[in-house]
């Protein structure tokens, strides 16, 4: 996949609460509900779809206990930057949002890294800016 990008220097920024942490993994989920509405004599399914999107932002940090994390802050502005420009481009793809975070869950194993999962939601629409 000659064409496939990698995620090294993607980026996390809380505008607010400045907390930082490695990154090991993020997943930005954009979803639309959409309602199976199907009649009785319809040859195929039909559906309504919503108007609304919503967003999520999961992932992983390497844990560092020196480092509070903003759980109960309130919203703040939050960039996800993406790491690579692909079209000779100067400034890379971002989506930023108001948004806090809602679930920090250290995790602990014998012989292994300490991460911590953690989900952001946003509060409000998010500006989904190109690469340019």
């Amino acid at each position: 996949m000659a064409n496939a990008l990698l995620g090294n220097g993607a980026t996390l920024t809380f505008g607010t609460s400045g907390f930082s942490a490695k990154i090991k993994s993020l997943n930005p989920s954009f979803t639309r509900a959409s309602e199976q509405v199907t009649a009785l004599d319809s040859s195929a399914h039909e559906y309504v779809h919503s108007s609304l999107v919503d967003f999520s932002l999961s992932g992983e940090f390497y844990h560092d206990p020196s480092k509070t994390p903003p759980i109960d802050g309130d919203e703040e502005t939050i960039t996800l930057t993406f790491p690579e420009i692909t079209s000779g481009g100067t400034t890379p793809g971002k989506y930023t949002f108001t948004g806090a975070l809602v679930e920090y869950s250290p995790s602990i194993e014998v012989d292994g890294v300490i991460t911590a999962s953690f989900r952001i939601m946003p509060s409000g629409a998010v500006s989904v800016t190109a690469e340019a």
